[in-house]
């Protein structure tokens, strides 16, 4: 018998205006949020089904930590979800893949992938990441990233191209003057900057990005450009390595976050060369 499940859209964020406009100490709500979980589990009960909450934004985040700090045991009767998981639809990229807008348009001056061509496609968040304290890209590892990626998939008989997704034009276009030159002399591999809206972005990856570094390990749209990338081969950040703060505080977990065949990468111990790091480790 298929598990059944009862949710319910909980206050958690009718409280922040209170907050701002009386600066109201925290527990002036938490018997608002015990009587809402308790009366869902209560009816769960009655139906026989498993109560659910649902992590909608960072107010529900904050109301799930007090209600664990206030009534642990109650909130271990629920099923937790957060909905950032390929866990919740380990079977459906074929399915998710065909409710992708599929391409009426040429996509500008993007190349094309095919039997002479190899895509690399790389996606970079800096702006906002950098304000709040998410890992955002970093130039250094994406040029080592790229030569391992380059290396590992060796395409010997076809043209390699690379090209940026992006939030910061002036970034991706420093970044691809660097790599351009390599010891000096002109490297034979183009580079292609998109400006297309990220709709565009998403139908390009599945129909053409042979290979997808995921710069920025935090990103959400960088996560489905690699999901519905052409074959989906992705290379990402080890966000263990870095300082992002959300990891750090245990609230993004790496095997329910990215996808097991994925490939996390780490500098080695020259702070220099890049490789593979251990799945398995914490």
């Amino acid at each position: 018998t298929p598990k059944r499940y009862l949710s319910s859209h909980l206050a958690a964020r009718s409280r922040l205006g209170i907050y701002k406009k009386y600066n109201c100490f925290h527990k002036f709500f938490e018997g608002n949020h015990m009587f809402e979980l308790a009366s869902l589990l209560g009816m769960a009960r009655t139906l026989n089904r498993t109560p659910l909450f649902f992590i909608e934004d960072e107010s529900y985040a904050k109301m799930l930590a007090e209600m664990r700090i206030v009534i642990p045991g109650l909130v271990k009767q629920y099923h937790i979800v957060n909905g950032s998981s390929w866990k919740y639809f380990p079977e459906m990229r074929g399915e998710l893949l065909g409710y992708v807008k599929k391409s009426n348009k040429t996509s500008g001056l993007l190349p094309k992938s095919d039997i002479k061509t190899f895509v690399t496609c790389v996606h970079v968040r800096r702006g906002d990441f950098l304000l709040v304290g998410f890992a955002a890209s970093d130039a250094r590892f994406i040029k080592s990233a790229l030569k391992f990626i380059e290396e590992k998939e060796d395409p010997k008989k076809q043209n390699k191209v690379i090209v940026f997704f992006g939030d910061s034009i002036k970034f991706m276009k420093e970044l691809s003057n660097d790599l351009l030159l390599v010891n000096g002399k002109q490297k034979k591999i183009s580079h292609y900057i998109s400006t297309n809206s990220p709709t565009d972005d998403l139908i390009y990856a599945k129909e053409n990005c042979d290979a997808v570094l995921i710069s920025a390990p935090h990103s959400t749209f960088g996560w489905w450009i690699g999901y519905f990338s052409k074959y989906n081969k992705v290379y990402f950040m080890d966000i263990r390595a870095t300082n992002d703060h959300v990891y750090g505080e245990g609230k993004l977990h790496p095997h329910d976050y990215y996808m097991p065949h994925w490939k996390s990468l780490i500098f080695a111990s020259d702070n220099i060369t890049v490789l593979e790091s251990n799945p398995k480790q914490k």
